[in-house]
């Protein structure tokens, strides 16, 4: 995310609307950006493991529904 757009909402608004339209959501974040993986636990995320993705290791994160779960 630019760093202009920190902290404006956009991300969480974003994030509520993906909720609104699946029940369950998996993302993968750069284990070095330590905001990044706290903005994903705050919006209710739960570290589900580690992987890789092309730009190297990451932390995946998954969030479920009340419902759901």
């Amino acid at each position: 995310m630019a760093q202009e757009a920190a902290g404006r909402g956009i991300g969480g608004a974003l994030l509520s609307r993906a909720k609104a339209e699946s029940p369950r959501l998996h993302l993968r974040a750069d284990p070095g950006d330590r905001a990044v993986c706290r903005f994903y636990r705050r919006e209710g995320f739960s570290e589900d493991g580690q992987g890789a993705d092309p730009a190297g290791p990451a932390l995946r994160f998954q969030w479920r529904r009340e419902d759901e779960a």
